[in-house]
């Protein structure tokens, strides 16, 4: 890893245990740089502000949340998954907000749940249409645009839920769920 990797990291991390003790509201780009241990220079030589950070926090969680391209990991391994198997990467995506329930519910419960809820938005459209496009007879005689948005949205509640609460369903069940919506009568 180089120095800027390095750099990247630490503040990553940083801002991460900040979040887990405090509203993002609350916490300042002098925050982020005491507690990640970069020099003030360092860190406005790559963000203008902790928005930045967190944007590119979220980003680097989603694409690796999203990607087609699903590697083993510790925790689960889906990749022997068929790249379009969208079944998958949706139970990844449960799986890694799981795992990652009190950063991540800490943001979305933040001040910051805009950025969040807006770069996954973003992230999981192509996922969302590709799913849609398997039947696109759900919400027969809705505008396309109007049934993604609707399994869109109930996709972000799910994960949101999972996250701020205290689920006990598994990555599977919470897929399930949101399969049920999808293919209600399957």
């Amino acid at each position: 890893m180089g120095r800027t990797e390095k750099s990247f990291a630490a503040i990553h991390q940083g801002l991460e245990r900040l979040l887990l003790q405090s509203d993002y509201e609350s916490i300042s780009v002098s925050d982020i740089i005491d507690e990640s241990k970069v020099a003030r220079s360092t860190f406005y030589a790559h963000y203008r502000s902790k928005d930045d950070v967190l944007t590119e926090l979220t980003n680097h969680i989603f694409e690796h949340v999203f990607s087609s391209n699903l590697k083993k990991e510790k925790e689960h391994d889906f990749s022997h998954s068929p790249a379009f198997d969208y079944r998958h990467i949706v139970i990844h995506t449960f799986c890694h907000f799981h795992e990652d329930k009190a950063l991540i519910g800490a943001i979305f419960r933040s001040s910051a749940s805009h950025i969040f809820t807006e770069s996954l938005r973003e992230k999981s459209l192509p996922l969302i249409e590709a799913i849609y496009s398997l039947d696109p007879t759900f919400m027969e005689g809705a505008p396309k645009e109007i049934a993604i948005a609707i399994l869109q949205g109930a996709f972000i509640d799910l994960l949101k839920s999972y996250t701020t609460t205290e689920r006990q369903e598994t990555p599977e069940e919470m897929a399930g769920f949101f399969f049920k919506i999808r293919f209600p009568l399957a």
